[in-house]
C-alpha cells in the first residue's frame, strides 16, 4: 500500500530529523548556554544563531508522536494527510519557519565571526561534531530546517 509505504518514510524521516534538531540543542546551544563557555562564544551570538531552535524542536517532537501512533495504529482508511495539515497548517509554525529562515543568513554570519574572533570556538565546533550521533558540522545541521518544508511537499507528491 503507497499510503502505508509514505507514512513509514515520513516516520523514519521525522525521526532523523528530530534528532538532528536535537544534536543542535543538547549537543550545541546548551553547552555554549553555560556560564563556564561564554569565553567561546559571545550569549548574544548563541541567541542569535540557535534562534527558533527550541521551538521547531518542540512542535516536531509532537508531530513525531502523532505519526508514530498513526503507524502503530495503522488501518486501511487511516489518513496522513489530515496530520500532515492539522500540523502544518498552524500559524505559529508559519511564524516559526519564517523567523528561522528569516534568521538563517545572519546565523550563518553569527558562526563565521565567532569562529574568525575565537579559536576556541572553533576547537568547539570540532569535538561537538565529533561526539554527535550523526557527526555531523553545526553548518550541516542549521541548514536541515531550511530543507524540511520542502521535503514534506516532494514527500506527499
Amino acid at each position: 500500500d503507497m499510503r502505508k509505504h509514505v507514512t513509514m518514510t515520513l516516520l523514519d524521516t521525522e525521526q532523523s530529523y528530530v534528532e538532528s534538531l536535537r544534536t543542535l540543542m543538547q549537543g550545541y546551544m546548551k553547552p555554549l548556554k553555560q556560564p563556564e563557555n561564554s569565553t567561546l562564544c559571545d550569549p548574544s551570538l548563541v541567541d542569535e544563531i540557535f534562534d527558533q531552535i527550541p521551538e521547531l524542536l518542540e512542535h516536531h517532537e509532537e508531530f513525531l508522536e502523532e505519526i508514530s501512533d498513526c503507524v502503530q495504529k495503522w488501518h486501511d482508511k487511516q489518513k496522513v494527510g489530515e496530520i500532515l495539515v492539522q500540523s502544518f497548517s498552524k500559524d505559529i509554525l508559519v511564524n516559526i519557519y519564517s523567523a528561522y529562515i528569516d534568521n538563517f543568513l545572519n546565523a550563518k554570519d553569527a558562526i563565521r565571526i565567532a569562529k574568525e574572533a575565537r579559536p576556541a570556538f572553533m576547537k568547539f565546533l570540532a569535538q561537538s561534531m565529533r561526539e554527535n550521533k550523526e557527526k555531523q558540522a553545526l553548518s550541516d545541521l542549521m541548514i536541515k530546517p531550511v530543507q524540511r518544508i520542502p521535503r514534506y511537499e516532494l514527500l506527499v507528491k
